[in-house]
C-alpha cells in the first residue's frame, strides 16, 4: 500500500516582452508499505515457495528545483532552456519480485538539461529542435541479459548518462489553404 503528495510553487518573470523566467520547485512525499506474504527460501538445498508474513515500509520525502527561460525573437523564432531536478521513487510493482523477494531501490535521481528553437517557416509550417542532457547519479534499469538477467528484475544501475536531439516538424494544410476542418500532419524524431 502506499501514500504520495506533493506541493508546488513556481513563479513566471516578465523581464521584457521578448525574454521571460520561470523558477519553482516542488515538494514529493511518498509513503508505502510492503507486506509479503509468500518466499522464497532455501529448504534441504532447494528453492521452495512457502508462506511469509515479511513487513517493510519507506518514507521518502524530495525537494524538486527546475528553472528555465523562453526568449521570442520574433513572432516566427523563439528560443527556450531549463535545467530541472529529475526524481522518481521505486515502484512498487518493481521493487518486489514475483516471488515475493524485496529489491532495495533507491529513488531515481537525475539533473536534466535542454536548449533548443521553436518557430515556423511560414503561418502553417512549425519547427521544433531541442538538445537534451540526462545526468542520473542513480538509474533503475533491468538487469542485463547479458549476464543471464532474463527476468530478474530491476536493480540500481548507478550513474548514467544520456544525451540527444529532439526534432519535430508540423505542416498545418487548414493554415496553409484556409480549409474549414482542421488537418494537419507532424513528424517527430529523438
Amino acid at each position: 500500500t502506499g501514500f504520495a503528495s506533493s506541493a508546488f510553487i513556481h513563479n513566471r518573470f516578465v523581464i521584457t516582452s521578448r525574454l521571460s523566467l520561470t523558477a519553482g520547485t516542488r515538494l514529493e512525499h511518498f509513503d508505502y508499505e510492503r507486506h509479503i506474504l509468500r518466499g522464497t527460501f532455501l529448504i534441504n538445498e532447494q528453492n521452495m515457495l512457502r508462506d511469509t508474513s515479511v513487513k517493510a515500509n519507506s518514507v521518502l520525502l524530495q525537494v524538486i528545483p527546475g528553472a528555465g527561460f523562453n526568449y521570442n525573437v520574433s513572432n516566427q523564432l523563439g528560443f527556450f532552456g531549463g535545467i530541472h531536478r529529475g526524481f522518481a521513487p521505486p515502484r512498487i510493482k518493481d521493487a518486489i519480485s514475483k516471488d515475493g523477494e524485496a529489491y532495495e531501490l533507491d529513488a531515481e535521481l537525475s539533473w536534466n538539461y535542454e536548449l533548443g528553437a521553436r518557430g515556423q517557416f511560414l503561418s502553417g509550417v512549425e519547427f521544433e529542435i531541442t538538445s537534451f542532457l540526462m545526468n542520473f547519479s542513480n538509474q533503475i534499469i533491468p538487469v542485463s541479459e547479458y549476464i543471464g538477467g532474463v527476468g530478474v528484475g530491476v536493480v540500481n544501475g548507478g550513474r548514467t548518462q544520456h544525451y540527444g536531439v529532439e526534432t519535430g516538424f508540423g505542416i498545418y494544410l487548414n493554415k496553409l489553404f484556409g480549409f474549414n476542418n482542421q488537418l494537419f500532419a507532424k513528424v517527430n524524431t529523438t
